[in-house]
């Protein structure tokens, strides 16, 4: 992304300053979404280099968090702006849709095996910026080692992201979006799960009020949006080999996001110090008490049981959102893809955070046929910038004396 995609404005390159323009409009807005997009797809190739046989899902997490707030910090280090986690790592294995994000090495905890399937998630944030990815893969095998079945589902999720950028344009719908991830899905005799939202993102909103929905049904519906230019979005894309309809099942949650609405006082001197410190660490965005306490290191630490007493009473309160931990049901297989997406000021659209090209070895058990969204799919997911025609100018007219 350049600075030559945004408006010619006039805007402060100094985010501290009152007049700071949050919005793409602004070169810095454009600059610090690519910063973060930068650091999200590098932590996400390591994090799945370290998905391998013997490894187990907290060694994973830790280690990618930790990656994640190094690189961040590396970042733009001059400037004197927040930057760090937008959503914590999590590691979910098979039937497991996501959220899996461990505090701590559990006993019952298995170690990955060669043959699962991971899912894994992550978001980066600079100045508020926030940059979400994520990718499937199978631990220990690629190409045709893969069992057919799962090399669809993987190729359903990743096939569906695809479609569903190429709709991201200006004047486009999320009826439309929608409509095409549940095209992709039949093809590929999977389905697409419920409850699944991919929302506007803006500075420190992850979870904006426009949303496309992954799947409509009669109870879960979302109001109509016609996308414009100078909007960002972060396409989240499940989907299942069962009814995809999620269940929260028995893991404890670990990742909240601080509930802005909610204010007043808290009658627990724990749960005080505990939405103290998230409300300074992690503002807007999601977190579990492994991030936020190194986020917090240089100042007085939580201890894990501390954090955990007051997370329970914010809770009980309403000024903490959980994301709980969802499965689709036993045997099941299922795939979770991200991608952020701008629509510059110049209707241009520009992927900045996506997984890597899917494996072009996978033998899944279907195909795409429709030649419509073949057509679709040829395109480029990038769009590129319209040249200005210069118009050549008439010579004189000639003269006589």
């Amino acid at each position: 992304m350049s600075a030559s995609d945004s408006s010619s404005a006039s805007v402060s390159s100094d985010p501290a300053a009152s007049e700071f323009d949050p919005t793409l409009n602004n070169p810095v807005v454009c600059n610090q979404f690519r910063a973060a997009a930068e650091i999200a797809n590098y932590v996400l190739e390591q994090v799945a280099a370290m998905c391998v046989a013997g490894a187990t899902p907290f060694e994973v997490v830790q280690q990618g968090n930790e990656l994640l707030l190094a690189r961040s910090a590396k970042m733009m280090k001059k400037a004197k702006f927040t930057r760090g986690v937008a959503i914590p790592v999590s590691i979910s294995v098979n039937e497991c849709l996501g959220n899996y994000s461990p505090l701590s090495q559990s006993p019952d905890e298995a170690p990955l095996a060669v043959g699962d399937i991971v899912k894994i998630d992550l978001g980066v944030h600079m100045n508020g910026m926030p940059v979400q990815v994520a990718n499937t893969i199978v631990v220990g095998a690629s190409g045709s080692d893969v069992d057919p079945a799962v090399a669809s589902v993987i190729t359903a999720g990743y096939t569906a992201l695809q479609a569903a950028i190429r709709k991201f344009t200006v004047g486009g719908t999320n009826a439309e979006v929608t409509d095409v991830i549940k095209s992709v899905a039949d093809a590929f005799e999977v389905n697409a799960v419920e409850g699944v939202l991919s929302h506007e993102v803006s500075r420190f909103v992850i979870d904006g009020e426009k949303c496309i929905i992954n799947k409509e049904t009669l109870d879960q519906q979302v109001a109509a949006w016609t996308f414009e230019a100078a909007q960002v979005v972060t396409f989240d894309i499940v989907v299942s080999t069962d009814d995809a309809k999620p269940r929260v099942v028995n893991e404890n949650t670990t990742i909240f996001k601080r509930d802005p609405t909610q204010r007043g006082a808290l009658k627990s001197k724990v749960a005080r110090r505990v939405l103290n410190f998230v409300d300074r660490v992690a503002s807007a965005f999601p977190f579990t008490l492994a991030t936020l306490s190194v986020l917090g290191k240089d100042k007085k630490s939580l201890s894990l049981n501390e954090g955990k007493l007051g997370m329970s009473l914010m809770a009980k309160s309403g000024f903490v959102v959980d994301y709980p931990v969802l499965h689709a049901h036993d045997n099941a297989f299922s795939a979770r893809f991200k991608a952020t997406v701008a629509l510059m000021p110049s209707g241009r659209r520009i992927v900045l955070s996506a997984p890597p090209a899917l494996d072009a070895e996978l033998a899944p058990t279907h195909k795409i046929e429709d030649e419509e969204l073949l057509a679709l799919l040829a395109t480029s997911a990038e769009t590129k910038k319209k040249k200005k025609k210069n118009k050549k100018k008439k010579a004189p007219a000639a003269t006589t004396e």
